[in-house]
């Protein structure tokens, strides 16, 4: 987990910052992995996050569209409520589920963190920050 954030945040440091601009308030539980998917688009970034099995999937985008979840069934549809000078066009946050939880539990409590969760730019992401500096210790 400590590589894949230090990446990201060595990506940010070079100027391709739109993957991870904005980053959940506080440690998503039981998180294991993060990782981009794909170069951003002219519809937005979708980045994952990895509990094992169960991954969630968060799309970035200026406007949601009409479906903004695609062929899956969104968790969360809304305005991001941050705006970062790295990525200001992405405003907007289509989230669902994809994989196999490793119990109700696991999927239940993804589900209710990602519901409620609040971002903000990465930079004031402790945890983050955290995860960071240790990936960058051989």
């Amino acid at each position: 987990m400590q590589k894949a954030v230090s990446a990201v945040e060595h990506a940010r440091r070079v100027g391709d910052a739109s993957h991870f601009a904005v980053v959940p308030k506080s440690l998503p539980p039981g998180l294991l992995l993060i990782e981009p998917v794909g170069d951003p688009g002219e519809d937005g970034v979708t980045d994952v996050y990895s509990y094992g099995g169960l991954k969630v999937v968060v799309k970035y985008t200026a406007v949601p569209g009409k479906h903004p979840c695609g062929t899956q069934t969104c968790i969360r549809d809304t305005e991001v409520g941050v705006v970062t000078p790295e990525a200001p066009s992405l405003s907007h946050a289509a989230i669902w589920l994809t994989g196999n939880a490793s119990s109700a539990q696991q999927e239940a409590d993804v589900r209710q963190f990602w519901t409620k969760a609040a971002w903000v730019p990465t930079a004031e992401a402790g945890w983050f920050t955290k995860l960071a500096i240790e990936g960058d210790i051989p």
